[in-house]
């Protein structure tokens, strides 16, 4: 049947290959009939039932192969827009890589590193790896429609009208063809199909001779019988004469040599070749006779009169079995320790009658095989002797090195595992290893993020909070302003931390002794001193002369004391060398001074109080409980 299956009008051919059309098909009562639809270029070969035998079955059958057919795909139509849309404007005639993609041909022609296209293989296509992996277009890449679209129409054949197929040849619209043999032949191959040879076999060498088919070497007279006669049925016989067929003079002698003129030869009555039948005469002298010389010596051929052994083997005698089964014997044999005939009773190891009817059970075997031995088996499983010595087909050692593993099994080749360092069953150490592979070890990776021993403190953090061990941290200038600039810290002479002050009486100088004071009126630069004692102290030193309660909750008391008027700086840092507050930043002239420090935000712990003044530095510790 020829016609038109779908909505698609894809043309179809159903036949059962020997010429049986559908309407013949339908009219067969067969339980399953091979049947060849040739299907938008293809042959499918599928079985249909006798129930499924008739039109509407079949149609849906068809239906349901031609739904699965992909949507032609054309070149002008489908392909050649993608590329005049994002690639012609660089890979036209003149592109570098002579990759042209202009037209079809263009594109079929490849680059100047060869072809671009793989027909019926995508992944291999030069051309989809580019667009697919972005190289191309260089500006915006294609959509994944469009790089599945190239990527159908390669894997369809890369042809220029989406009606035709690829033929065995890679030629579009050819009629190339797979032949019997295998090979792409016709179309524009210029190769004709093989060909049976007489063997039925495609492509075959065999040939026809007058001994019928024959191997392409073969002579054609290997049907000739001896008598030159194609095939004759002459042969030659063991006689080495050529002889007509049925011919059985030619006969074999018992010694295996032939003749054909009865000189061949036989067997005597012993069925002895060539023999005078003297080894099969019987104890009468008769060949083959049936006289026999029984063991008592009386020659006959009645054997219901033969003389029969005794259970001693004496011929005639008289011997008998005992109860035991001893020929001759007294029954002593099976008694058992407990004096029971055929009892089951014994003598263990330990020298003991047991089982049986005595009510006792024998003596426990060691592993060494000694009864009531002491050998016993260690965690290895391995017999020590003791004090017992191994019977045959037992072992035992005197001693062995069984170790119990800290996997729970015992070990006696120096292999059980132990607790590493860190405390893990066979480990490497490396569980509790610190930052220089050293189990348990008390090196650590520093702020600077570098493994250095327990105690160094080359890493430093700069003001700014960032660290460095180098010397590079960012530090307070003269002023105490992180990476500053000196200018917040000039005393009034323009010198950073400098000395020099306006006293009460408005004079700048760097000498304290001659700082105007207040005279016993409280006039600063007055003259009345009568006020003044030896008593009335200035202080000598600079120093923190007491530091209240300490430990303290929350508020702390620090009491100082400047012996020169000067930039005084107070500040509270923690362990880590973290500033956590700053109390105080001014000057003060000479005198005696209270500080307070409220930690209602900090936690409980030691912390450090700092006061500078001029290029000393003091600090005390505080305790903060809470």
């Amino acid at each position: 049947m020829w016609g038109y299956a779908g909505e698609t009008g894809v043309p179809v051919i159903i036949d059962d290959g020997a010429g049986h059309t559908l309407h013949d098909l339908f009219e067969l009562v067969l339980d399953a009939y091979p049947v060849n639809i040739f299907l938008d270029h293809e042959m499918n070969i599928i079985n249909i039932t006798e129930s499924e035998m008739n039109p509407t079955a079949v149609n849906d059958v068809i239906q349901g192969m031609v739904d699965d057919i992909p949507t032609a795909i054309n070149y002008l139509d489908d392909i050649q827009p993608i590329f005049n849309t994002s690639c012609v404007s660089c890979h036209d005639a003149s592109h570098s890589t002579g990759l042209n993609l202009m037209s079809y041909s263009n594109v079929m022609e490849g680059s100047n590193n060869g072809d671009v296209i793989t027909q019926l293989d995508h992944s291999s296509s030069v051309l989809w790896q580019s667009v697919n992996s972005g190289e191309m277009p260089p500006n915006s890449d294609l959509i994944s429609t469009q790089i599945d679209l190239i990527a159908e129409w390669i894997d369809a054949g890369a042809c220029e009208n989406g009606d035709q197929a690829v033929d065995c040849d890679g030629i579009c619209g050819g009629s190339a063809n797979i032949d019997n043999c295998g090979i792409c032949v016709e179309g524009d191959t210029d190769l004709n199909p093989c060909i049976q040879d007489c063997n039925d076999e495609w492509g075959g060498t065999a040939w026809e001779s007058d001994c019928g088919c024959v191997a392409t070497d073969n002579s054609g007279d290997d049907c000739d019988d001896c008598a030159g006669v194609a095939n004759g049925y002459s042969f030659t016989d063991n006689c080495s004469e050529c002889v007509a067929a049925g011919d059985t003079s030619c006969l074999e002698g018992c010694d295996g040599n032939y003749a054909n003129d009865g000189s061949h030869s036989v067997d005597d009555e012993c069925e002895v070749c060539s023999g005078d039948n003297s080894t099969c005469l019987d104890c009468a002298g008769t060949p083959n006779g049936d006289s026999v010389e029984d063991n008592c010596g009386i020659c006959d051929s009645d054997g219901s009169n033969d003389c029969v052994q005794d259970c001693s083997g004496a011929w005639g005698g008289s011997s008998v079995d005992d109860e035991c089964g001893i020929c001759g014997g007294d029954n002593s044999t099976c008694t058992d320790c407990n004096n029971e005939l055929n009892g089951l009773a014994i003598v263990d190891g330990c020298g003991d009658c047991v089982n049986g009817n005595t009510g006792e059970e024998p003596c426990p075997q060691d592993c060494a095989g000694v009864d009531g031995g002491d050998a016993a088996r260690n965690g290895c499983d391995t017999c020590i002797c003791n004090s017992s010595v191994a019977l045959e087909g037992f072992v035992c050692s005197d001693s062995e090195v069984c170790i119990a593993g800290c996997d729970g099994f015992w070990y006696n080749d120096g292999l059980a595992p132990i607790l590493d360092y860190c405390n893990v069953c066979d480990g490497d150490n490396s569980t509790c290893a610190d930052c220089a592979n050293v189990p348990n070890g008390d090196s650590f990776i520093d702020n600077c993020s570098e493994c250095v021993a327990a105690g160094d403190m080359s890493c430093v953090q700069g003001c700014n909070g960032n660290y460095a061990n180098d010397g590079t941290q960012i530090v307070d200038d003269e002023c105490g302003v992180c990476d500053g600039d000196n200018s917040t810290c000039l005393d009034c002479a323009e010198v950073p931390n400098g000395d020099a002050l306006v006293d009460m009486c408005e004079t700048c100088d760097d000498d304290p002794s001659n700082d105007c004071v207040q005279d016993c009126n409280f006039e600063w630069g007055g003259g009345d001193l009568s006020c003044l004692s030896i008593e009335n102290q200035i202080p000598e030193n600079f120093s923190i002369n007491k530091i209240y309660p300490n430990p303290f909750n929350p508020v702390v008391n620090i009491e100082y004391s400047l012996a020169t008027s000067d930039l005084v700086n107070i500040s509270i840092y923690d362990l880590n060398g973290q500033m956590v507050d700053q109390l105080f930043s001014e000057h003060q002239t000479v005198g005696n001074y209270h500080m307070t420090w409220d930690a209602s935000e900090m936690s409980s712990g030691i912390y450090l109080i700092t006061i500078q003044s001029g290029n000393i530095l003091l600090s005390d510790q505080l305790i903060l409980l809470k």
